[in-house]
């Protein structure tokens, strides 16, 4: 299991179910980060090969966004992907997402996205 499923009660990934035939796609939620000293709220998303190209991880990405301004009166949101990943900082920007700056996590070049 993941360390990020469960940060309280309202941070953490969740699971992301199909309504119509409850079929799990993936997983997306708002995960706290510490991203060069600072606290941040990523808004986090993973979509199944198979349901990719159908709108989902904006869908999850937008309902998140929304429910962290609103509901934890979060005011900035970041998303860390990686360079290759053209499909989610397609995502990203379709959400209204910048890209930031490119630091290295882990070992590795990751690109910041962000929205205010």
């Amino acid at each position: 299991m993941y360390s990020t499923y469960k940060f309280g009660e309202n941070l953490g990934l969740l699971l992301l179910v199909r309504k119509e035939d409850n079929v799990l796609i993936g997983h997306a939620g708002l995960v706290q980060q510490v991203i060069e000293n600072e606290e941040e709220v990523e808004i986090g998303y993973w979509i199944a090969r198979d349901y990719w190209g159908q709108g989902y991880a904006a869908e999850a990405a937008i309902v998140l966004w929304k429910y962290g301004k609103e509901h934890l009166n979060k005011h900035r949101f970041f998303a860390l992907i990686q360079p290759e990943n053209i499909v989610s900082q397609k995502v990203a920007k379709n959400i209204g997402m910048v890209m930031e700056k490119k630091i290295i996590l882990g070992g590795k070049s990751v690109n910041v996205f962000s929205i205010s």
